[in-house]
Order: structure tokens, then C-alpha cells, then sequence
């Protein structure tokens, strides 16, 4: 729970686009953090597979869960904003979880596997789960559309640049409001 929590916080904090958590992947700040744990996981799995090995599954489990332990000593309890889209996809992923555990024959190997492929599991919940956010957001942005061919006379104001748009629509905002008070009193 604690890896699917951490997985919906990363794609979240990339605002769920592909191209953001792939250019994570591979980034510096991943493999700060403990990579190299997570590949010696990776790899006694992959020989427990092989060998079809219970000690080598149960040495792989230890080693994810340890991977998981140590990013929650060293960062804290990752988990997301609980936002609606957050929630049911953290809801889905652990009912997806729930079910992979609960239908695995061999335990150990299927444990280890498990956690192994839950960032995968975790992308197809948050992609099937994008879709029809996807297509909310496409139909307000169509509304605001309307609306906005609608106001004829509407006077559109742009704020661009890399510094300072939020304290200059701040500043806009105080200035329209008090000249919008004495255009109303005259």
C-alpha cells in the first residue's frame, strides 16, 4: 500500500502526463533515491523465477519491501493529495492488487512479482482512469469555448513571461475592480 500510495503521488505531482514521469525515470532525483535497492530486487526475482527458487522470492520480497521502508524513512509517508481522481485511482490500484495477491498460485514468487510490476500497474489503473477525466475536461474547455464566443464584447487580457504573471493579475485584478466601481457609479 505504501508503494501504491507513493506511485499515485509521483504521477499526480507530474500532473498524470506520460512525458513527465518518463523524463523522471530518468532524472538524477531517481536515482538518488534507492535505485540501486530496487535493481538487486529486480535481479534476485528474475533468478527466483529461474530457479523457481522460495528463498530467493522471499530475499526479493525483503528487498522491495526494504526499498519502499527506506524512501519512508527518507522522505516521509509519500502519498498524494486525496482529490478525486487520486482516490479512485488509488482505489483501483489496490483493488487491482488485491486480486493479483489473491489469484497468484505460487505465494512468494507471485508476491515479489507483484510489487515488482506495481509501477506498471499503477501507469494502466492512472491511464484507464485519465480517459474519462480526459474527456470532462475536454467538454468544460468546450463550454468555456461557447461562452466565451458568446461575450462579443468581452475584452481578453494576456499576462505572459517567466516571472511575476500571478502578482501582475493580482495587481490587474485590484486595478479593473476599481475602475469597474467608478464606470457603476457614474
Amino acid at each position: 500500500l505504501l508503494a501504491i500510495l507513493s506511485h499515485v503521488e509521483l504521477w499526480q505531482r507530474k500532473e498524470y502526463r506520460w512525458d513527465r514521469v518518463r523524463a523522471f525515470l530518468y532524472s538524477p532525483e531517481l536515482s538518488r533515491q534507492t535505485l540501486p535497492l530496487f535493481l538487486v530486487g529486480t535481479l534476485l526475482l528474475s533468478l527466483s523465477w529461474i530457479t523457481q527458487s522460495n528463498i530467493l522470492g522471499w530475499l526479493s520480497l525483503l528487498i522491495f519491501a526494504a526499498h519502499y521502508g527506506l524512501r519512508v524513512l527518507r522522505r516521509g509517508l509519500i502519498r498524494p493529495v486525496f482529490t478525486m481522481k487520486a482516490i479512485i485511482n488509488l482505489t483501483l490500484a489496490a483493488l487491482l492488487l488485491l486480486f493479483l495477491l489473491y489469484v497468484n498460485r505460487d505465494f512468494i514468487l507471485g508476491q515479489a512479482g507483484v510489487i515488482f510490476f506495481l509501477p506498471f500497474l499503477t501507469a494502466v489503473v492512472i491511464g484507464l482512469v485519465n480517459i474519462p477525466f480526459w474527456l470532462m475536461k475536454q467538454t468544460i474547455i468546450r463550454r468555456a469555448a461557447t461562452r466565451r464566443q458568446q461575450l462579443t464584447t468581452l475584452t481578453v487580457v494576456g499576462i505572459t513571461g517567466s516571472f511575476g504573471k500571478t502578482s501582475t493579475k493580482h495587481f490587474l485584478q485590484i486595478l479593473l475592480t476599481a475602475v469597474g466601481k467608478k464606470a457603476l457609479a457614474s
